[in-house]
């Protein structure tokens, strides 16, 4: 009497834990199993084994364009930054002396110790009326003289003028800038306050 057939993928081995893990290929080939007649179709593992190696690829490349979206926002914001800034800078009031009403022409700044002039600090800090007077082209040319200096055209302004950006329009003009009070104590001793300011600010009298 013949025996019925089994399905000899039960008993026949194979070697699918034994290959090397680079070889999908025969990793695949050996996963699959013989179908005798009979046999209800079953889907091969190898099957099972492709799609999920597709869906991996599928997440690597989502991943992947993730990472490149991320890169170009990072560069557009690297390059906008500047220009941001740049716009920033042109409109910030240029400090400093000038030989044209543009506001480009800019005067070299300089820095000039004197006790006479330190002296005429202290008291326009103190005295509005005299420096109401001194920031007069005819008061600044009569203090100025009376301590030594012999300028055709002297110019005194207050130290918030030179920030803003001041525009020289008298020929041969030669500027001097009062230090902002702002910065000292009063009822004290000043004059050697001033001279440490007069050093400290451009055109400092």
């Amino acid at each position: 009497m013949r025996q019925p057939v089994t399905s000899y993928a039960s008993v026949i081995p194979f070697f699918y834990y034994n290959l090397p893990p680079w070889n999908s290929e025969l990793r695949i080939f050996a996963s699959r199993t013989r179908q005798l007649p009979g046999q209800v179709d079953a889907e091969p593992t190898g099957v099972k084994e492709e799609a999920k190696m597709s869906n991996q690829n599928q997440s690597e490349d989502s991943s992947r364009r993730n990472f490149l979206s991320a890169a170009a926002v990072v560069a557009s914001a690297a390059v906008a930054a500047p220009t941001v800034a740049n716009a920033q800078t042109s409109t910030k009031k240029p400090r400093g002396i000038y030989a044209d009403s543009g506001l480009t022409d800019k005067v070299a700044d300089f820095s000039y110790q004197s006790d006479a002039l330190a002296e005429m600090i202290v008291r326009a800090w103190t005295d509005a009326t005299y420096l109401a007077n001194l920031k007069t082209p005819s008061g600044a040319q009569a203090e100025l003289t009376a301590r030594g200096f012999s300028l055709q055209n002297p110019i005194v302004i207050e130290e918030s003028t030179y920030v803003a950006g001041y525009h020289a329009a008298t020929p041969n003009a030669v500027v001097f800038v009062i230090p902002d009070p702002g910065r000292i104590t009063t009822g004290r001793p000043l004059l050697e306050t001033a001279k440490l300011l007069m050093a400290v600010t451009p055109n400092g009298i």
